[in-house]
């Protein structure tokens, strides 16, 4: 069963209509696969709430969130407390791992042996000491890092927006900073902020993003397909400014060459 993201009533309602028959609410924090979309006022609130209230699990999917927002994931950077998060991607740094991580209550039935918990990777020696060293930087950077990162992003979404308007190019950086998404504005549309997927079906111009995109690549700048962004730890001030010259040639040439201009 599928809830609005960002709709408080809707969300309720749905409960409502399934009341007794949902095990679990699963999200992502901040909604990363589909633009980059932070909850809005009371939505990680109203989960937390309903899940207590109906007995159900809140289940996190920081696959991509994880780490990227601090020591203690998006929900820590939000202020909720899942019942079991899933975390992938950056926990690996670079090697293919992901963990499973809960309550006691919610891991129960792993730890009685009641569940299988089973994998051909589990335990993996290589992607074990990989992760540890990958989570020993982040440790090592403390609560402090998304306030970091977030200014690099910040400053990196700042310029682009900054070029869509010199070229008149309807680019609208969305996102934290950390993470964020280049929504690319249909013509005619409006322009309002992307709350949740709906907004984004209806906002984001995919083949000019895409042709825009192509003149990033060629000068040495990879937007991945779907227009996410985001920060590592690797990045410096030096890497923004560089990023954003480049930008700007890819800019006037995609402003020349796209079709409708």
């Amino acid at each position: 069963m599928v809830a609005r993201w960002n709709d408080v009533d809707h969300l309720r309602r749905r409960v409502a209509e399934f009341k007794g028959q949902i095990a679990a609410i699963v999200c992502e924090p901040a909604m990363c696969n589909t633009c980059c979309i932070e909850p809005g006022e009371g939505m990680l609130e109203t989960i937390r709430e309903l899940c207590d209230q109906e007995d159900m699990l809140m289940i996190a999917d920081e696959t991509i969130t994880g780490f990227r927002f601090g020591p203690g994931g998006a929900q820590s950077y939000y202020g909720v407390h899942p019942d079991l998060t899933v975390f992938g991607k950056a926990i690996g740094g670079g090697t293919p791992f992901a963990a499973l991580a809960g309550t006691r209550a919610a891991m129960a039935k792993i730890i009685s042996g009641e569940s299988m918990h089973a994998g051909t990777l589990n335990a993996n020696p290589l992607c074990l000491a990989a992760s540890r060293w990958c989570l020993d930087q982040v440790i090592e950077r403390g609560a402090e890092s998304p306030a970091k990162l977030n200014r690099l992003g910040q400053k990196l979404m700042a310029g682009l927006r900054a070029l869509a308007d010199e070229h008149d190019v309807p680019l609208r950086p969305q996102g934290p900073g950390l993470a964020f998404h280049s929504l690319m504005v249909k013509p005619g549309a409006d322009e309002r902020p992307v709350q949740n997927y709906r907004d984004y079906a209806e906002l984001q111009d995919v083949p000019r993003w895409t042709h825009l995109r192509l003149c990033l690549l060629e000068e040495g700048v990879r937007a991945i397909e779907r227009g996410l962004w985001s920060i590592s730890f690797a990045h410096t001030e030096t890497d923004i400014d560089e990023a954003l010259e480049r930008c700007a040639v890819a800019f006037k040439r995609h402003a020349e060459g796209w079709p409708e201009a």
